[in-house]
């Protein structure tokens, strides 16, 4: 049983009457901090429309990379596996390593899905999405 509104619905509702009815009818810093909401109210939906697939692929991508095993328990937890790519980054794992250029490679590709979430205008100039 789907409920209707959902979430993004809901977002997107109070994203258009801040957007539309508020902002027009203020000036100066209430108007800026109303369109700074809305574009917050918008990365928000835009995060929940990602479905958590999309999240558990980045993170078995970034697992595989790490070469970890595939009973190893951070895999389940995204940030920690962002920490340790970090640190593995960091002490120079992939300085001469075959595997820099699949890093650089998804390095890429999660900024890009980064700034498709925050940004889908930069995105789209740069990326051509």
């Amino acid at each position: 049983m789907s409920v209707s509104p959902d979430a993004i619905e809901l977002l997107d509702a109070a994203r258009r009457a801040l957007a539309d009815e508020v902002a027009p009818r203020l000036s100066g810093d209430a108007r800026y901090q109303v369109l700074l909401a809305v574009n917050a109210v918008a990365t928000a939906a835009r995060e929940l429309s990602v479905s958590g697939e999309v999240a558990a692929a980045q993170a078995n991508r970034v697992a595989d990379l790490l070469r970890l095993d595939p009973s190893d328990e951070r895999r389940a937890n995204a940030e920690a596996l962002e920490r340790l790519l970090a640190e593995s980054i960091r002490v120079g794992e992939f300085d001469d390593s075959p595997r820099r250029d699949e890093m650089l490679a998804e390095l890429r590709a999660m900024t890009r899905r980064t700034l498709e979430l925050t940004n889908p205008k930069v995105a789209a100039r740069r990326f051509g999405t």
